[in-house]
């Protein structure tokens, strides 16, 4: 079974990817290039589920991966609002907001359909970890963009 979860983990691990820079976890590279490292959140899940020996435990390691994304998220909207005109940066808050009710709206269909069971419980926090994942690299990838200009 652990074999089984660590697998889907790192099929999902790799179907994205990182590149680093000293001020985030994240860099500008554009996607393609970040699809084929690893960010190193990922690596701090992979080797926590590593250690664990039952999917709850290895729940917890996705829950703090989520929590790690969502600071990633909350960090690069600080980077933008720093950057952006208030206008601009009001278009940015629009977008997290309607993000936000995207994201409820998904996990909440998903978390809906896949059966009972802790071997669901981790594949729907993978899902749900992805696409917090994807809108910290979105965010990231805008900033990166802006200050390049």
């Amino acid at each position: 079974m652990k074999k089984v979860i660590l697998s889907i983990i790192t099929i999902s691990i790799l179907s994205t990817g990182c590149v680093c820079n000293n001020t985030s976890i994240i860099s500008g590279v554009n996607i393609a290039a970040q699809n084929e490292q690893k960010f190193p959140i990922d690596k701090i899940e992979e080797n926590c589920i590593s250690k664990k020996s039952s999917t709850q435990e290895m729940n917890e390691c996705t829950f703090k991966a989520i929590d790690l994304w969502n600071k990633e998220i909350e960090k690069n909207l600080a980077l933008l609002k720093n950057i952006t005109s208030k206008e601009d940066f009001k278009k940015i808050q629009l977008s997290q907001k309607n993000w936000e009710s995207y994201r409820d709206s998904e996990i909440q269909v998903y978390y809906s359909i896949y059966p009972e069971g802790t071997m669901f419980q981790n594949v729907s926090a993978g899902f749900k970890r992805e696409l917090i994942k994807q809108r910290a690299i979105e965010l990231n990838s805008l900033y990166e963009t802006l200050i390049n200009k």
